[in-house]
């Protein structure tokens, strides 16, 4: 299915060999020995892509287009690389399908990788159209939060230095540097009383 080939109509498989081990969610366990049929190159054929009718996307069991190639894109409808465009076709009632592009290996299991989502040619323009504007409107609710936030970062510094003000005339404190100025006059005053003190105990004591 990689190849974009399937099997031609009664074909019995080449060989069946042992498939890899399977993980059962419903179950919780590792099933494996299962067999897997093996088909020849002459057995198989280019792949015909289904048709989309009525607004549906030709799907697959998991729900997903099977897109490898280009050329498994189904008839009728589009390919479109838009991240969040389920998202606006679910609001619009458009039947929007995600494309698995191929299959990545990690954590000891293959996991499908998507690119994109798949939609019907007719609908396609109007979806696309809605996208954009989701997108201005997002764009315009991020622009405004963070208009918001800085708006109210200002306001609380703002806020704070006005506090400030009222507590410093209502205290009466300054800088640190002029009260450390005024301390040091104080100190100095003191120190000159001191002295006049010791001069007129001097002075008393010389007169006796």
């Amino acid at each position: 299915m990689k190849e974009a080939k399937q099997v031609k109509p009664a074909q019995q498989p080449y060989k069946i060999v042992k498939a890899r081990p399977k993980y059962d969610k419903l179950s919780g366990k590792v099933i494996t020995d299962l067999p897997l049929e093996v088909f020849g190159i002459w057995q198989v054929e280019d792949y015909i892509p289904p048709t989309a009718e009525n607004g549906v996307v030709p799907r697959n069991a998991y729900g997903n287009v099977e897109l490898f190639k280009p050329c498994m894109l189904p008839k009728g409808t589009v390919h479109l690389q838009l991240a969040g465009l389920n998202k606006v076709a679910r609001k619009m009632g458009i039947d929007c399908v995600p494309a698995v592009v191929g299959f990545d290996f990690h954590s000891g299991w293959n996991h499908p990788t998507y690119d994109g989502f798949v939609v019907c040619e007719e609908q396609s323009e109007a979806l696309v159209a809605a996208w954009f504007q989701d997108q201005e409107e997002q764009e315009k609710k991020e622009l405004e939060k963070i208009e918001k936030r800085v708006y109210g970062n200002w306001r609380k510094l703002i806020k704070g230095l006005l506090i400030r003000e009222r507590l410093k005339k209502r205290y009466d404190y300054g800088e640190p540097s002029s009260q450390g100025d005024s301390k040091g006059k104080k100190r100095k005053q003191k120190a000159a009383k001191f002295v006049t003190k010791k001069r007129r105990i001097c002075s008393n004591s010389e007169s006796d």
